[in-house]
């Protein structure tokens, strides 16, 4: 049971902005300005920034509300739509124990009755379904028309956009020497990759991010099938661990 008096208790807000920004653009400013105009007050602020609503692992100031609703610390708490809570239809379960420590929970743009909270929160959970499904449909398609699928290209290439705006991976010449100098080397004499990360850090030839150049760099680059042609896609698929709120990447059976 929660402890506090009721009248002593704050009035708080959660807000968070996914870790999937492009698909959910409702901004931490957006959501702190509607829940504090509906409280017509400041509140106490619990914000966790590009974090999933699939998993509470990761949540840190979630999980941190939670502790203070139990210690009896919160009285009502706004947020600016549910599915801020989570996107899966179990967020009905972390409402209720919100509510079981006499917190009351209120969606600025939907409202506090019941039913409607979990018709809401099983329509989030179907629509994050679909959208998921969507955009791998998307990611599958521009590989098809040979177009770039998202993420940085690897050593020695770079994105641009051709005529039509679609994104392509073109050979970037500075990169592309130090590639040749790699397969040069290492095909022409008996050299090791500890002695080829040497030698470019020698020559200071400079990475795509701060640190000197070793071993696992010279071997990624090496071992780079795009770099002979050879451009495959889905290899991996990701597996979210709720627990801790990462995501595990698998290989699959037969890559594309």
């Amino acid at each position: 049971m929660a402890r506090g008096n009721t009248s002593t208790r704050a009035d708080a807000m959660y807000a968070r902005y996914s870790s999937e920004a492009k698909r959910d653009s409702t901004s931490i400013a957006v959501q702190i300005e509607a829940c504090e105009k509906s409280a017509g007050t400041l509140l106490r602020r619990y914000i966790d920034e590009a974090r999933t609503g699939r998993t509470m692992g990761g949540r840190g100031q979630l999980l941190r509300l939670l502790d203070d609703a139990r210690d009896g610390q919160i009285g009502r708490l706004f947020v600016y739509k549910l599915d801020r809570l989570g996107r899966v239809a179990e967020t009905h379960v972390l409402v209720e124990d919100l509510e079981s420590f006499d917190v009351q929970v209120i969606s600025v743009t939907e409202g506090t009755n019941a039913l409607a909270r979990e018709v809401q929160l099983v329509v989030a959970a179907d629509f994050s379904r679909v959208l998921g499904e969507r955009t791998r449909s998307g990611m599958v398609q521009r590989h098809r028309q040979h177009q770039w699928t998202g993420g940085e290209p690897p050593y020695g290439y770079r994105v641009v956009q051709d005529a039509a705006h679609r994104k392509r991976a073109a050979v970037e010449e500075i990169e592309a020497r130090t590639v040749k100098f790699i397969f040069d080397t290492y095909l022409g004499e008996s050299v090791g990759l500890g002695e080829l990360a040497r030698r470019l850090r020698e020559r200071c030839v400079p990475k795509r991010r701060d640190g000197s150049w070793g071993q696992t760099n010279v071997r990624n680059i090496l071992t780079n099938r795009m770099l002979i042609g050879k451009v495959r896609f889905l290899r991996r698929s990701f597996r979210l661990v709720k627990s801790t709120g990462k995501q595990i990447a698998e290989f699959n059976a037969e890559p594309t």
